[in-house]
């Protein structure tokens, strides 16, 4: 994975900034080959100070995601926060779907766990995403009625 982290630097040596497409494929690079500190060493790296661009929110919601379907949903949430914290149009719409999704995540993980913890304690994550989406107004997909229902 060093080797994405020479090419991002050469492309900013090289042209002053970081393509966000560039960013994007490097972060989804990090994510199949499930290594999340380099992922999120190239998203801190690379697109922290330009968090509000198109791709760049692609790339975070990338992040966001691989933190969530890798079980670490605690880490998902606080970037989800960043996400949330974006102006633009563009990720308002993303944070819905990201949303949704690592709640799915979290609720899945949880009812497959079995690490002898009370119920009630499994599901205090969830509940704390459920307030999260309340404060957020995040819109439940279909697929999330689903998994809250079953």
């Amino acid at each position: 994975m060093c080797d994405l982290f020479d090419v991002l630097t050469d492309a900013r040596a090289l042209h002053g900034s970081v393509l966000p497409h560039l960013l994007t494929f490097a972060v989804s690079r990090a994510i199949d080959a499930r290594d999340m500190q380099t992922a999120e060493q190239l998203w801190i790296g690379f697109g922290c100070a330009c968090a509000t661009k198109k791709t760049n929110i692609r790339a975070l919601a990338k992040l966001i995601l691989g933190y969530a379907q890798s079980g670490h949903v605690e880490k998902a949430t606080a970037f989800f926060h960043t996400l949330a914290a974006c102006p633009d149009a563009e990720a308002r719409t993303c944070v819905t779907g990201v949303f949704n999704a690592v709640l799915r995540c979290s609720i899945s993980s949880n009812s497959r766990s079995n690490d002898g913890m009370l119920v009630d304690d499994r599901l205090r994550p969830d509940l704390r995403l459920l307030d999260m989406a309340r404060k957020l107004n995040v819109v439940f997909d279909v697929t999330t009625y689903n998994v809250l229902l079953a």
